[in-house]
């Protein structure tokens, strides 16, 4: 079976939007939770997340704003 080439694409266009803004996400959670620990661990939630919602994402919008939204 071959992968999915536009599952493929999809996902690396996401890693290079996420990984761009992955420090300022994780700041912005870091600013709601008290424990650095919770912090991770809602970011790391919200990543999985951020990642499942992608396809609603518009392009003409900047994701950082998206992102913290979601």
């Amino acid at each position: 079976m071959l992968p999915d080439q536009s599952h493929d694409e999809s996902y690396e266009e996401f890693l290079q939007y996420f990984l761009r803004d992955q420090s300022r996400i994780f700041a912005y959670v870091r600013s709601l939770l008290p424990q650095y620990s919770d912090a991770q661990d809602v970011f790391q939630r919200c990543s999985l997340t951020l990642w499942k919602q992608f396809d609603k994402f518009d392009r003409e919008r900047l994701f950082l704003p998206w992102a913290c939204g979601i």
